[in-house]
């Protein structure tokens, strides 16, 4: 439609130049920064670590069956836990092992030709994955505004309504005092 194209001030008549990002690529764009390092890490960065990890007692839902399990389980943990030392000598960070564990626990999808974006964690525990996924999409969202704002936009249309005000007030001024006269 004709919304969506204006003529370039520079081009003869008949040009257009398409001011509107295609749908798909809006999308893409989207998809891009769920999926990107930098959300996770500002999750963690304002859970914390051992909030992520599960490690945290507000996270932590544990029951007695949980305790027995832990207990049948512990020499099962040291063997994995010796198999991941093995298998990662360099000894990875435990705030870069809580991100990878927030880009595996947050997966985002979109359906073809749609603009919906499903987002879903699974944690160990519904308070953890409830956390995560309200941290990760307040995250998002104050990036994409950050992103598709343009800086000092808001003060340029203030300073502008401002001064459109006062001309107003001075025409008011100039209508009234001719009626008067």
């Amino acid at each position: 439609g004709r919304e969506n194209v204006t003529l370039d001030p520079t081009a003869t008549t008949g040009q257009t130049v398409q001011i509107r990002k295609s749908d798909e690529a809006e999308i893409n764009a989207v998809m891009e920064i769920l999926q990107s390092q930098a959300i996770a890490e500002e999750v963690v960065n304002i859970l914390g670590v051992p909030t992520v990890q599960g490690k945290s007692d507000e996270v932590r839902q544990e029951s007695t069956t949980d305790s027995v399990r832990k207990f049948v389980t512990t020499p099962l943990r040291w063997i994995k836990q010796m198999k991941r030392m093995i298998s990662n000598p360099t000894g990875v960070s435990e705030r870069e092992k809580a991100i990878m564990s927030v880009s595996k626990m947050v997966k985002c999808t979109s359906a073809p030709f749609s603009n919906v974006f499903t987002i879903t964690c699974k944690a160990k525990s519904p308070v953890l994955a409830k956390k995560v996924l309200e941290t990760y999409v307040n995250v998002f969202m104050e990036e994409y505004i950050r992103l598709n704002r343009t800086k000092g936009s808001y003060d340029f249309f203030a300073e502008q309504t401002a001064l459109l005000h006062q001309q107003l007030e001075k025409a008011n001024t100039q209508l009234r005092d001719a009626e008067n006269r």
